[in-house]
């Protein structure tokens, strides 16, 4: 099962992407959030395996939460061997 991070500014963009993904098999919806910094904590809170992510929000852009999230929790394809 691969837990999912919904993260957007607009709660109805992020209640139908949690309600869709929720309806798929093999897929958890782990947590929800409005902006990026609340993307960051909630992923080191939850370690989702996927994380969908606006890019335009406020407080923090989702390019910017994306990138300090990879640094703290490297996905298997961003992880380099040795």
């Amino acid at each position: 099962m691969k837990r999912i991070l919904v993260v957007d500014d607009q709660p109805y963009v992020r209640e139908i992407l949690c309600e869709l993904l929720a309806n798929e098999p093999g897929l958890a919806v782990a947590g929800a959030g409005a902006d990026g910094r609340e993307a960051i904590a909630l992923a080191d809170r939850l370690h989702p395996d996927v994380v969908v992510m606006d890019l335009k929000m406020p407080q923090m852009n989702g390019a910017e939460a994306a990138a300090v999230i990879l640094t703290r929790h490297p996905s298997p394809v961003t992880r380099r061997p040795g």
